[in-house]
């Protein structure tokens, strides 16, 4: 029986700004071989050698983009000559350079590392239900004035703020923000690591890959423990989706390629900047707090390299 098309994948709800991507010839998932990876090196059912394997061998590849990544940002802006000489690695032609300008600069002028610090300082030693207040303000699932916007935001909000209820009035703790980030994690991607959730079908219809992508960042930055289980989930969304055809296929693809992108970047051994561009300077109009993308150039180092 031939399966139905991938929930999310709605032609006329997508958005028409969001590039299209194209593929070669070859089962599409290939392309993102080093999260697949993950499904086996997290099966205790594999032996121990073969887990070991996949896990090298997703971290390889993993770090294969990010080196290529981190190379043709640094250099595409400089000259044709040098644009040549580092391929682009994903499938977003020249736009994403700038999806990396956004990425990097944050919100304003605080990237999401100093946003997460600012929020870790901020939610010290409040209660567990206080902690997930402001963990929804934190996502962008959350309207300060109390407004929700639409059915999903409000099905979101009540999931997380129903996670372990006895604990609310406790102070929150490491074991609970662990447990809490992974819940979160999953109510985003897959709840029960099989088909996506309805919160991750319904953004990638609406055409939001950046922002399911930049929340996931965020808890992620939050507790970095739950980045495993992060992979894990996405490896089975890819093995749910890997069923369908490229076609059928083209939002989800293109919320793993922004998912490998904005992690690269986010990566603790790579370091991305922005440095505004001198001959620009002096014509710059920019409002303070408001940054004019076009007027800065990407720097990005790898830290074990001297320079990128």
């Amino acid at each position: 029986m031939k399966p139905n098309s991938p929930a999310g994948d709605n032609p006329q709800k997508r958005r028409t700004s969001q590039p299209k991507v194209d593929l070669p010839h070859q089962r599409w998932s290939h392309r993102y071989l080093a999260y697949r990876l993950i499904s086996r090196y997290t099966n205790l059912n594999y032996p121990a050698e073969q887990r070991e394997l996949a896990r090298l061998e997703s971290q390889q590849l993993q770090d294969r983009f990010k080196f290529d990544l981190a190379m043709y940002a640094a250099h595409a802006q400089l000259s044709p000559k040098a644009k040549q000489l580092y391929a682009n690695p994903t499938l977003f032609g020249d736009d994403v350079l700038r999806l990396i300008k956004l990425v990097v600069v944050g919100r304003g002028r605080l990237n999401y590392r100093r946003l997460t610090q600012l929020f870790m300082e901020k939610t010290a030693a409040v209660s567990y239900r206080k902690f997930k207040e402001n963990l929804l303000t934190y996502l962008g699932f959350y309207d300060r004035a109390g407004d929700w916007t639409d059915l999903l935001r409000q099905q979101f909000q009540a999931r997380l703020l129903a996670l372990y209820p006895a604990r609310d009035r406790a102070i929150v703790d490491d074991a609970l923000i662990f447990r809490t980030c992974n819940r979160a994690i999953e109510l985003l991607t897959t709840e029960d690591g099989q088909k996506p959730s309805p919160i991750f079908t319904a953004k990638i219809a609406c055409g939001m890959p950046l922002f399911l992508t930049i929340a996931l960042l965020k808890l992620a930055l939050i507790c970095p423990k739950t980045k495993l289980h992060l992979e894990r989930c996405i490896s089975s969304l890819i093995l749910y989706y890997e069923q369908f055809p490229e076609r059928e296929c083209q939002s989800v693809i293109q919320f793993l390629e922004i998912f490998k992108i904005v992690f690269a970047i986010y990566d603790d051994d790579v370091e991305y900047s922005l440095v505004k561009i001198e001959s620009l300077k002096a014509q710059s109009t920019e409002d303070e707090g408001v940054l004019d993308l076009d007027n800065y150039r990407i720097f990005a180092r790898l830290k074990t390299e001297k320079s990128g």
